[in-house]
């Protein structure tokens, strides 16, 4: 999962297993140890989802995304996509 501390930094936090309910999860809590989290240690834990349990997700590792390079990417896509609409589909203009 990729996870936001500021607008420009953002890290991918590989989770050991399948961490239940996390595609639904309204919200999230990451544990750490006076503000630090460390993989290995410390847990994703999903709030507020279906069944109401609360069973930690371990974080395995983490990693620092190339914040820039991914907007740039957005980017391309967003006008690959509108300019993917704009070409006729049959040919003839409509």
């Amino acid at each position: 999962m990729a996870v936001w501390t500021r607008p420009g930094t953002a890290y991918l936090l590989e989770l050991a297993g399948r961490c239940n309910d996390l595609d639904f999860a309204p919200a999230i809590s990451i544990t750490n140890m006076m503000g630090r989290v460390s993989a290995r240690f410390d847990d994703v834990i999903v709030l507020g989802g279906p069944r109401g349990i609360r069973i930690p997700c371990r974080i395995q590792a983490i990693r620092p995304l190339d914040v820039k390079a991914l907007k740039t990417s957005e980017k391309e896509l967003r006008e690959a996509k509108v300019e993917e609409r704009a070409r006729p589909q049959d040919g003839d203009g409509r």
